[in-house]
């Protein structure tokens, strides 16, 4: 599902409206991240710019990534260090959206700012995390990039 509103009568394109998750120590890599997807076309749902004093910040991010056309996960050994996270909560929150998808529905993205693992959260029939392909950035950041925007400008389904 993509947002888009009417001007003047005539409905405006829709843009498709992407989920960014990561860990604050990340900020300036999701920041990087953001503004390119942002440059493509993308409505890109962060919650340093999007989450305004007084909103009931836990039922907006649960809203948001259940309304969200595609959700990045982003990982980094600065996520791997945490032993507590939201981020983990929102994963999980994403992990009961996909389950309810079609199982060659593009949605969860795994993405890698640098070396790091990807958790073996259970995503239910017998598969996790591991088994959605991941796009390293700690690699070449342009050619990520890239491949990012291909995937997400194809039809999600």
């Amino acid at each position: 599902m993509s947002w888009g509103h009417e001007e003047g009568g005539a409905t405006v394109a829709l843009r498709k409206r992407v989920f960014v998750s990561y860990v604050r120590e990340d900020s300036g890599s999701v920041d990087r991240l953001v503004a390119g997807l942002k440059a493509d076309g993308f409505d890109v749902w962060l919650d340093r710019t999007h989450l305004m004093p007084g909103m009931h910040w836990k039922t907006v991010i649960r809203k948001e990534i259940r309304s969200g056309d595609y959700f990045i996960a982003c990982f980094s050994p600065q996520y791997v260090s945490k032993s507590e996270t939201y981020m983990n909560e929102e994963i999980n929150l994403a992990i009961e959206r996909l389950r309810m998808m079609n199982m060659s529905r593009r949605w969860f993205i795994p993405i890698k700012l640098g070396e790091c693992e990807i958790p073996d959260f259970n995503i239910g029939a017998g598969e996790t995390l591991t088994s959605i392909q991941e796009l390293d950035f700690s690699l070449d950041w342009e050619a990520a990039m890239a491949k990012l925007i291909a995937a997400l400008s194809a039809n999600p389904d």
